[in-house]
């Protein structure tokens, strides 16, 4: 067992910012975001750094992605593999590239 390992990004602007932990023995992304802050209400979607996304794909095997919502207390699972089919790009400034998955993809766990 190695444990998590915090997962860092660095935005365009060079500030950098922790987008979750990884679990490697299980392949899951533990992220926490507000719903007010962090859902794009335009695609009805919940978003993640695509650079970041596509490493821990590529390089750790992501299978998992589990969202806490921070103001409503709630747990959602999606799949790595929901977000390369159905995800869909957009960039918002000074935010790097983002891959929104919508929320009918996401299972409340």
């Amino acid at each position: 067992m190695v444990g998590r390992m915090v997962v860092k990004i660095k935005q365009d602007n060079g500030e950098e910012r922790v987008l979750g932990n990884f679990n490697p023995d299980t392949h899951t992304l533990y992220i926490e975001r507000k719903r007010s802050k962090h859902f794009y209400r335009k695609l009805g979607a919940w978003g993640i750094d695509e650079k970041a996304f596509k490493g821990l794909l590529t390089e750790h095997g992501l299978e998992d992605i589990v969202l806490y919502d921070k103001e409503e207390h709630k747990r959602y699972k999606a799949t790595a593999k929901d977000f390369l089919e159905n995800g869909k790009y957009l960039h918002f400034k000074p935010h790097r590239l983002q891959l929104f998955l919508e929320e009918k993809y996401w299972r409340l766990i």
